[in-house]
């Protein structure tokens, strides 16, 4: 039902597509929490060398990175942007059969190298899928409701990535060692599964209607020209280096634990729930406080502590610290993505989104591919250790020097007394609208809201300034204005 409708059918189809999605992240999640944290124990299980569970962190993302382009080509060819979703997403599924039998079709020297060549398929169809997905899914949500949609819609996916994780290494537990393919063999048949439900949901979605327009095509050369003249190539710059220092020591955590630490694979999958557990409880926070302060704040707050989780991993190894630290962890990861996934939806144009989320998707990748690479080579001279102290160092330089340097893209609430708009609020204008700004405001405090206002001097001292920054799209300069308007109309805005 993909063809135009009118205002009150589309708007309940949005609804419906929106419960849809829902639906599409629980079962995918499903699939995650089956696979994701356990491809690396099954590479070990298959006899891999460190130099392949390296690759296996860092090649499928560079495959994948340069194969999502074609998902620009494919939305100037195709209408439908569902139909290519929900194939690649089939495709996705049917992909886990054959890894599944790895240890009977390949020679066990080589096991590790077709796994390998199973994940970059396997990723470089996610990718494809990525920046369509972004595009469907960003006409569907209101701006002013992103993230606590995107809150609530992964805390729902995230619960069951954390059921389905605990079960997963209850089932690797349960059959043990001499036993494990089974195991195996069962996390994998779930996870094909989910993902034909997911991709089931996917087709339940509804398209709205778009017009392709040329003039908002640029290429590769000159987005990346570009990208220290623009709030987003900024955004895009600090999340490649960023991603860069995380990756020298990321694809090792696992290592460490198995092989240094020696934790079993209850322990290993509890430390890894917990992580996701942490990550869920202040979604909502997380997501009402995005919609009402920005993503940039957000991603201020989480993008200084998350360097001190691989510095922590150097104070301690007992199993209630370890604990404690995947519960850190995933509180600070749980906020950064999602802040980082809305910034993406606020800087770009539902026009040029897929072509920018296509061209961020592959620098990303490549930031993935030299960080896991990088990592790779200096465990051949250092020690694992050495590796995350690297990390941290790394990830707060990169925080200090380019968090500073991004700017809030859309309109945010600001506090005053109860609400923005509050009954009894004064504002004063004093620059007015400005494409980049909304003036400096003053606010009076919820105390002096209250009462009848009082001569000019006595105002001033109830009042403080503050200044919004917003974007230059013309949706944000018309809610503004429209506001402000409507305000004013009503008597409670002086000039």
């Amino acid at each position: 039902m993909d063809q135009s409708l009118g205002a009150g059918d589309e708007k309940e189809e949005t609804k419906r597509s929106l419960r849809a999605s829902i639906l599409d992240g629980s079962f995918f999640s499903l699939m995650e929490g089956c696979t994701t944290n356990f491809i690396a124990p099954y590479a070990l299980f298959l006899n891999a060398s460190h130099m392949v569970i390296s690759l296996l962190a860092s090649i499928p993302e560079l495959c994948g990175a340069f194969f999502q382009l074609a998902a620009i080509k494919v939305q100037d060819i195709f209408r439908s942007k569902k139909m290519v979703i929900v194939i690649a997403a089939t495709l996705q599924a049917v992909l886990w059969i054959p890894i599944l039998f790895i240890p009977l079709i390949a020679p066990q020297k080589n096991a590790g190298f077709v796994l390998l060549i199973f994940m970059c398929l396997f990723v470089m169809l996610g990718t494809f899928i990525n920046p369509l997905w972004r595009t469907l899914i960003g006409n569907l949500v209101p701006d002013h409701e992103r993230g606590s949609f995107f809150g609530r819609r992964s805390r729902i996916a995230g619960s069951i990535s954390f059921i389905s994780t605990l079960a997963a290494g209850s089932i690797l537990q349960f059959f043990g060692e001499k036993n494990l393919l089974v195991g195996f063999a069962i996390l994998f048949s779930l996870a094909f599964l989910s993902r034909l439900l997911s991709a089931y949901y996917l087709s339940r979605m509804y398209e709205k209607p778009s017009i392709p327009n040329p003039a908002a095509a640029f290429s590769l050369v000159d987005f990346i020209r570009h990208l220290r003249e623009t709030n987003y190539g900024r955004f895009v710059l600090f999340m490649c280096l960023f991603r860069f220092a995380t990756t020298i020591a990321s694809p090792f955590f696992v290592v460490y634990m198995f092989q240094v630490l020696h934790v079993t694979y209850l322990q290993f999958t509890m430390l890894t729930a917990i992580e996701i557990l942490a990550g869920l409880i202040p979604l909502s926070l997380w997501g009402k406080f995005n919609d009402s302060q920005g993503s940039k704040k957000v991603l201020f707050i989480t993008g200084y502590l998350i360097p001190f989780v691989p510095l922590l991993w150097l104070f301690g190894s007992s199993l209630p610290y370890l604990m404690v630290l995947q519960a850190f962890s995933g509180m600070v990861w749980g906020g950064f993505n999602l802040a980082a996934g809305n910034f993406i939806f606020d800087a770009t144009s539902p026009e040029k989104r897929t072509r920018c989320v296509a061209y961020f998707n592959l620098l990303h990748g490549l930031s993935i591919f030299v960080g896991s690479l990088t990592g790779g080579l200096l465990l051949r001279v250092v020690v694992i250790r050495t590796l995350f102290l690297l990390s941290g160092i790394a990830r707060m330089l990169i925080a200090l020097i380019w968090l500073p340097r991004l700017r809030e893209m859309r309109l945010i609430e600001v506090n005053f007394g109860r609400s923005l708009f509050h009954s009894s609020v004064f504002i004063k204008p004093r620059i007015g609208l400005r494409p980049s700004a909304v003036g400096a405001f003053y606010e009076t405090s919820p105390k002096a809201s209250a009462q009848p206002l009082g001569p000019q001097k006595k105002e001033k001292k109830q009042e403080k300034r503050i200044v919004l920054q917003i974007n230059q799209e013309k949706e944000s300069q018309t809610f503004v204005k429209n506001m402000l308007g409507k305000i004013e109309k009503e008597g409670k805005v002086k000039k």
